[in-house]
């Protein structure tokens, strides 16, 4: 089984959130990452990457790129392509359109 983190980020689970009762008593908890498994169009690699990134992580990414964030967290995109593809690009932007 996979581990539950952000492939980009390397984001994973909170593990010291605490639950605290009417009574005060504090009871360790997890808070999960927010995971989602996302197909992105990488320009600079001219593929589609398959990722599974946390929502902080896609947010990130619509607002400096998917090239720029890889390169800040030293990933490298060619691990995840799933296809080389400018029939495919040509396809999703008849489909866009």
């Amino acid at each position: 089984m996979r581990e539950r983190k952000c492939d980009l980020t390397g984001r994973r689970k909170n593990s010291k959130a605490m639950t605290i009762s009417k009574s005060n008593i504090h009871t360790h908890r997890e808070q999960g990452v927010n995971l989602h498994w996302q197909k992105l169009w990488w320009e600079e690699g001219n593929k589609f990457v398959r990722l599974r990134l946390a929502a902080r992580t896609i947010k990130t990414i619509k607002l400096k790129g998917l090239q720029a964030v890889a390169m800040k967290h030293g990933v490298n995109l060619n691990k995840f392509a799933i296809s080389s593809g400018s029939a495919l690009k040509k396809v999703a932007e008849v489909v866009t359109v």
